[in-house]
């Protein structure tokens, strides 16, 4: 899909389409979520056909109860913590979270580095946030998270080893509450410029993607695929 000069309406299309078809077809949190990145990674093209994301990344809220099964060395103690459960991009160490270095767990109190920070704020997310909260504040349609200008940008702190070296340009993100209490957040790095127009149909895909992730979320699915 040529996503500048997609329409509103053929972005919704894409979403539901996503959310029809997956709806049932995955084992778990982890293989619905991986399919996702990958889809929005590869089919949201420009005018010239290019991929617009360099990267892609879903990141789920998790207890102690529920870490990754392959277990992390040297993980500080938290009550809670976000993984990284899914994320495809150019490099080919981006393509799997367990050789993504850096943020495949972050303790909670990492929430407050700028990024995470700011996107929870703009997205209308935090860690005491109910469901209900969430759609009195705003909605899932209008809560999103968007750079404009990424280089040089406080809010993304990785200048120098990945904003400059790739070219990324924008950064936007979707994200909602879950009924058990969790939460996820999709977050898109563009080499591509997403205006606050284009963020903001972007953002359609939110109310599909939150309601496929949620049904995944509340069902007996385990979130981490089996090895």
């Amino acid at each position: 899909m040529q996503f500048i000069q997609a329409t509103e309406q053929e972005v919704t299309q894409y979403a539901r389409t996503l959310f029809a078809d997956n709806i049932d077809k995955w084992k778990s949190f982890e293989e619905v979520t991986d399919f996702i990145v990958n889809q929005i990674y590869k089919d949201f093209v420009n005018e010239s056909d290019q991929k617009i994301f360099e990267l892609v990344r879903i990141f789920r809220m998790v207890q102690s109860d529920n870490l990754p099964p392959e277990g992390l060395e040297d993980v500080p103690e938290s009550p809670e913590w976000l993984a990284l459960v899914a994320t495809a991009g150019r490099e080919d160490a981006w393509n799997s979270r367990l050789t993504s270095a850096g943020h495949r767990l972050l303790p909670s109190a990492a929430f407050t580095t700028p990024m995470l920070k700011a996107a929870f704020e703009q997205i209308g997310l935090n860690q005491e946030h109910t469901t209900e909260d969430f759609m009195k504040s705003a909605g899932l349609m209008a809560n999103f998270f968007h750079v404009e200008h990424a280089p040089d940008s406080p809010y993304i702190v990785a200048q120098d080893e990945f904003v400059k070296p790739y070219g990324i340009k924008s950064v936007v993100g979707i994200g909602s509450p879950f009924i058990g209490g969790s939460m996820y957040m999709l977050l898109g790095f563009a080499s591509t410029k997403l205006d606050k127009e284009i963020a903001e149909k972007f953002s359609n895909l939110a109310l599909f993607i939150g309601t496929l992730l949620s049904n995944y979320e509340e069902s007996e699915r385990p979130i981490w695929k089996s090895a």
